[in-house]
C-alpha cells in the first residue's frame, strides 16, 4: 500500500482529502501543523508528499525543503511532491521551488486530485 504524507492547516480540507485518499486505498499520514509533519518525516517513510503552501509557522515550501533534507541525510530516495494552493502567484513560485512540480489549485475537484495522485505515485 502506498503511503502519503498530507499537510494542510485547514482541518476541513485535510479531513476531506484524507478520507478520499484512504477510500482510494492509500495509507495517509495527515497533519495540520507542518512542523509535526516534518518531525514525522524523520520517523517514517512515504511515497508522496502533498502540502498546502500557506500555513502558519512554516510554509509548504519550507516543509518540503526540510523533508528533502531529512530524506537525503537518511539516504532515502526522493519522492514526488504535490503542492496545493488557492493563489496563482504561489503556483508560479512552485515551479521555481519544486523539482518537476505538480500544482493543484483550490477549489479542488476530488476526481482530478485522485487522478494526479495516482500519476504521482
Amino acid at each position: 500500500m502506498k503511503s502519503i504524507l498530507l499537510i494542510d492547516d485547514d482541518a476541513l480540507v485535510l479531513r476531506t482529502l484524507e478520507r478520499a485518499l484512504e477510500k482510494a486505498g492509500y495509507e495517509v499520514l495527515a497533519f495540520q501543523d507542518p512542523r509535526e509533519a516534518v518531525r514525522q518525516a524523520a520517523l517514517e517513510e512515504f511515497d508522496l508528499v502533498i502540502t498546502d503552501i500557506r500555513m502558519p509557522h512554516i510554509d509548504g515550501f519550507q516543509a518540503l525543503r526540510y523533508i528533502r533534507d531529512i530524506r537525503k541525510n537518511k539516504n532515502q530516495p526522493e519522492v514526488p511532491e504535490v503542492v496545493i494552493t488557492g493563489y496563482a502567484e504561489e503556483g508560479l513560485k512552485a515551479t521555481d521551488e519544486i523539482r518537476s512540480p505538480t500544482v493543484i489549485f483550490k477549489p479542488l475537484d476530488l476526481n482530478e486530485f485522485l487522478s494526479i495522485v495516482r500519476e504521482a505515485v
